[in-house]
Parts: structure tokens; sequence; C-alpha cells
């Protein structure tokens, strides 16, 4: 039944045959000599060929035939997308089952921490390494692209190289295609991400993964039955697993999002974990005790990653929240999410329910996003002069800083040079100068503003998936199933934006109706008769006409 059917699936992505004509061959397969890498419960992975074709060969016991399989339909199931390994063929023999993969470069581990497998810094080394410390047999190709060529991290800054930045963003895309699938992949870390020469990464080694029905819904229950690779048996790796699969409980795909934000963590930060040095993590873990002082100088990170670590899986982000969280995007849309923002709030206080919204913005601003105090101490003195000369600010209150930053941006070439220079050019440098002094400011407005403003029109560059997200959660190159990821990101946009709108109309109702003045023998306030808001409210001077609002 399952080995029948196994074979027809590998003879579709090029499998078949049963040529067992020497030691070196099986079926379509050339295996070895060469040795790329060793892994768990006797997995050794060769060079080997594939019609010709160079592929990497893992081997393993025949009594791990069963692994294969899973591996092999997951990956059939993933339709090809290009942030999750290729599998091209399964052959096997009596002894052994034979898995012909995609040929990658690196493991993330190794390139982030070459010490975390043994693997020495001078070179990149194939996939199948585990945490058990066994050096790889020899560099995967012949001349690798030297790792000092391609760093994760800038050691200058403290922050992602882009390449470092797409290559978790291809996790996140990959692990985004599986679960769109209704796939929980299970053992997701660093030894199972794999780079390419093309310095894109994929997920691979399904053997643990698990695909959801609609007999159990969107969660199941895993027993101890079983081995599997990567030093955790059946049950997975040590320290890279979730709570509930330490617990045995229900697990959905949240068990895979808390491995991802350890994932992020690690390669943030060289090597590091959240919940601690090797030995303790599952204690750790089990405690929900975790350290996010090594990127605190990331706070997006930190937010991000503080919400996929969370110890109740119903708290935790789903891959398509992940990809949609502001960590992803630049400086140049950050700074205009904070202009627009601001350009909403501008009114806020003459509108219906606007007391109650800004009262929103402004709760516990103080700590959040402005460092404990008021704002305009913590500007240079410069800058600080430009302030009030066509109006006041209140440096107790975030609108107010908002304001600062939108007006100064958008008047940027009409302060003094010497300022220019202080604060820097927008986009980049000017969002870095603001961002610098007030971390916390970001993400205290976005999830203000997914709560309040998901639904609105002007929002929708941000809570919406547009061109970059749609490429990140097809990795960029084509492949099944690109529709049914994007449909995914859609509707968890959709949905938050229903939140907001929601919320939006309760607050409304309760909110007393703004009265206008009529003044029948003035014109008429145009801004009202065109948007039905007046920055002036009962104190305009102009017509607001009965009824044309309201």
């Amino acid at each position: 039944g399952d080995r029948a059917q196994l074979s027809a699936q590998a003879a579709a992505l090029g499998g078949g045959g049963t040529d067992r004509g020497g030691p070196s061959r099986v079926g379509r397969l050339r295996v070895g000599p060469g040795i790329l890498g060793y892994g768990s419960c006797g997995t050794i992975v060769f060079e080997g060929e594939l019609d010709g074709r160079p592929v990497a060969v893992k081997r393993l016991l025949a009594q791990f035939y069963e692994l294969a399989r899973k591996e092999l339909a997951t990956l059939i199931a993933s339709d090809e997308h290009p942030n999750i390994l290729r599998c091209f063929a399964m052959e096997e023999d009596a002894d052994f089952v034979y898995v012909a993969l995609e040929k990658c470069v690196w493991t993330l581990a190794s390139l982030v921490d070459p010490a975390v497998t043994g693997m020495p810094s001078a070179s990149a080394r194939v996939h199948g390494m585990e945490e058990d410390g066994r050096p790889a047999a020899r560099p995967l190709t012949a001349a690798p692209v030297p790792l000092e060529a391609f760093k994760v991290m800038d050691a200058r800054t403290g922050e992602p190289t882009r390449e470092g930045l797409t290559i978790m963003r291809d996790v996140c895309a990959g692990l985004h295609a599986l679960h769109s699938h209704g796939i929980v992949h299970r053992d997701l870390k660093p030894q199972n991400v794999l780079i390419t020469s093309q310095r894109r990464g994929k997920l691979a080694d399904m053997g643990l993964s698990r695909r959801l029905n609609l007999a159990e819904g969107t969660s199941f229950e895993t027993h101890l039955a079983g081995a599997g690779g990567g030093g955790g048996g059946g049950s997975g790796t040590a320290g890279w697993q979730a709570p509930e699969r330490l617990l045995h409980g229900r697990q959905a795909r949240s068990v895979d999002t808390f491995s991802l934000g350890c994932l992020l963590h690690f390669c943030l930060t060289g090597g590091g974990h959240p919940f601690g040095e090797r030995y303790e993590r599952d204690a750790n873990i089990l405690k929900a005790s975790y350290n996010l002082r090594a990127i605190a100088h990331l706070p997006e990170a930190s937010d991000l990653i503080s919400r996929l670590v969370s110890a109740k899986p119903e708290r935790r982000p789903s891959s398509a929240e992940v990809l949609m969280h502001p960590f992803w995007w630049s400086r140049e849309k950050r700074l205009l999410f904070l202009n627009d923002l601001s350009d909403r709030l501008e009114m806020e206080d003459r509108e219906a329910g606007g007391p109650a919204l800004l009262a929103e913005l402004e709760h516990d601003a103080t700590r959040r996003a402005l460092g404990g105090g008021d704002w305009e101490p913590r500007l240079d003195a410069g800058l600080r002069a430009t302030l009030g000369h066509y109006r006041r600010y209140k440096a107790g209150e975030v609108r107010d800083l908002l304001r600062v930053i939108r007006n100064k941006m958008n008047h940027f070439r009409e302060l003094p040079p010497k300022v220019q220079k202080e604060v820097g050019a927008p986009p980049d440098k000017f969002y870095e100068y603001f961002a610098s002094r007030f971390p916390g400011l970001l993400m205290h407005t976005y999830w203000f503003a997914y709560r309040n403003c998901a639904h609105e029109p002007q929002f929708q560059k941000f809570f919406f998936p547009e061109g970059s997200e749609r490429n990140a959660s097809d990795g960029s190159g084509g492949g099944g199933g690109i529709e049914l990821t994007v449909d995914a990101l859609q509707q968890v946009a959709v949905t938050a934006a229903g939140r907001s709108a929601d919320k939006a109309s309760r607050r409304d109702a309760a909110a007393p109706l703004m009265e206008f003045p009529e003044n029948p023998a003035a014109p008429e306030c145009t801004f009202y008769v065109r948007t039905g808001r007046c920055k002036f409210g009962a104190t305009c001077r102009f017509h607001h006409p009965a009824g044309l609002h309201h």
C-alpha cells in the first residue's frame, strides 16, 4: 500500500528503477564515494548523482523507511516551494533507504556559528549535521564561498545584513508554505535550514513532520513511539521544542513558531539561545524563563521573538503574522508609517470617539515609547531650537512627537544645515536619529494602529500584503502553492482589519455626537462637506450643512 504509493510518487519525481548493479549504484542513483556529512542514528549524507545530476544522497537505515516516506510525502505536498528543500527520488536496497535531495552549501547552524556543529570556520559544510559535535567529512563544494564573505549579522551595527535578513525571511516563508498546506514541521532548528550557493534559505528534514486533517482539526496529540533524526528521537531535538511538545500535550502549528522564535534569536545573536545554554534549555522552556537582553538593541526583533516564544500557544503569532511584522520593514517604510499615523491623528481630538482613541495612544506611552519621560530633552539642542516656530508641542505626548517627526521630515530642507547634519537625511538616517532616541516608539504605535486603524484604506500598505510580502511568501521564485500562501497572508490581514473596524464602530457609537456650527450666511466649510470632519470643530466660522454626513 504505502510502499507502492511512494514508489509511484518517487517515479513522478524522477525516481524508480531497481538496478542494483554495484555497491555505488542504487536504482538510478549513484551514491558516493564522497561523504558530505553525518547525521544521527547512522544517517550519512553522500555526494551523488541522479541521471547525471549532482544531488546529495541521504542514506538511512532500512528501519527508518517510514521516516523517509514521510519526508518525501511532505516535500511533495509542499509543491516545490522555493524555500523548502527539493526531493527528487527515493530508492532502497536490503539494508538502507536512499533519498536524493537538492544539493546545498551550508547549514544555517554552520553559517551563523560553526562551533555549534563542531565545524571549522574556514569552510562551509553540508546538511545532515546534528548537535553531536561530529564534523562533516569535507566541504560540500571544492571551492566554497568563504564564510567571511557572507555574514548574517553586521558586527559594526549589530543588525542583520541584507543577506542575513533574506535568509531569516526565507525560513519564515518556507514555514508559512508548510503551514498553508496543513503541515507541521516539528523539528525546526538551525541544522535543518540549508543555504544554497545563491544564499537562499530552505527548510529540510521533514521526517518528523505531521500533516493536519479535518478529523483532527487544527491540533493533534503525539506519543513517544518511533524514532527520528535530530538527536531527539521521535520527539524532536532538545532545546528547540515548545513546552507543549515537552509535556506531550496537544500541538498545533504554534509548536513550529515557538522554534522559529528560538531560531531567529540564534541568527541575531551569532548562535545564542533565548533559553540559555544547551543542557538547561528544556528546563527553562518549561519554566518560561527566557532572556532577550542580547537583542535589546533590536526592539522590533525583541517584540516578535517574545511573542513567538510565549509559553501559551494561543499567544504566538502565526507564520503569516510573522511575515507581516514590522521587523521586516525597511527604514523608509517605518518612517512612512509614523508619518501616516501622525496625519491620521492630527484632528482626532475634534472627532467623535477621538478623545478615547488618543487616550489609548498615550496609555503607558511614557514607559513604552518615550523612554521614561518627556521626549524633548532627548533631542539635540539645534533641533529643539527649531520647535515652536509655527506651533506648540506637548513634550509628554506621543502624538506631538509624531508631529515633530512628520513636520521636520516634510520640511527637512528648511532646517539649518547644522541640524540637517545632526539629524541625517530622510529616510534612513532621519529614521535612525529618532529610533535611536525612542527605540520603543515604532512598536508602541504599530500595535495601537493594528488595533484601531488596520481597516482604514491609508493603512492597507502596512497591514495587507503588498509586493514585498507576496514575494516573501512565495520565495520570489515561483513554484506551486503560491496562491495558497498569499491567500493566507490576505486572510490574516482581513481578520485584523475586521477586528479594528468593529472596535472603531463601538468607540464611535459610545461617543457623543460631534456638533458643528450651522451658519447659512457663511460659505460652506469645504473640508467638512468633503470629509465630514472639521479641524476647528465648534469654533469654525463656516457653514456645516445639517444632515450631510450623519
